[in-house]
């Protein structure tokens, strides 16, 4: 994500740069408009290994069966989702949160047949208060099957919502 211009321009240059910062793993966002198998090959190519990639959750909520092909395709471990639509950017909601555990199970299901593992990346939006000090994000937390769906937390988003990431990595392991 953070070299997407690059890739958006230039997808070997955007690998050769990947590969220049010393990086051996990564984390696909997006295939940039080229069929997964290619990616992966030339992700090889440059030494580098696709351990995890993201998807919409549009697609995982939709169209599992694309996903999941894409992910064995594109030879990763991990099948990810770093945003919950939120229509009209409205605030994140209880009902939103319920939703996304759902489609987080389903996926999660599907996924780990697989050999696959699913996880959601927080953005911040999702520690909006709801009652005895727990937020949104707990609920999907709880509401989620830690054998289908684990979770990675991005320090950043989650300071900036107010958090601490070591806490919330501790209440959830």
């Amino acid at each position: 994500w953070s070299l997407r211009q690059i890739f958006k321009e230039n997808v070997p240059l955007g690998l050769q740069t990947t590969r220049g910062l010393g990086f051996t793993e990564v984390e696909t966002a997006g295939l940039y408009g080229l069929p997964p198998a290619q990616l992966r090959q030339m992700l090889l190519a440059q030494g580098l290994n696709p351990v995890s990639g993201n998807w919409s959750y549009d697609d995982v909520a939709k169209n599992l069966g694309k996903v999941v092909g894409e992910a064995k395709a594109l030879g990763v471990k991990y099948v990810g989702v770093g945003w919950i639509p939120r229509p009209n950017k409205r605030t994140f909601t209880e009902a939103d949160a319920l939703a996304a555990s759902e489609v987080f199970n389903r996926a999660g299901a599907a996924l780990v047949k697989e050999g696959i593992r699913f996880f959601y990346h927080d953005h911040g939006y999702e520690f909006v208060p709801h009652g005895d000090g727990r937020t949104l994000f707990d609920v999907i937390a709880e509401k989620t099957d830690p054998k289908l769906v684990c979770f990675e937390i991005d320090i950043f988003w989650t300071v900036h919502a107010g958090q601490d990431p070591v806490k919330l990595m501790q209440k959830y392991p």
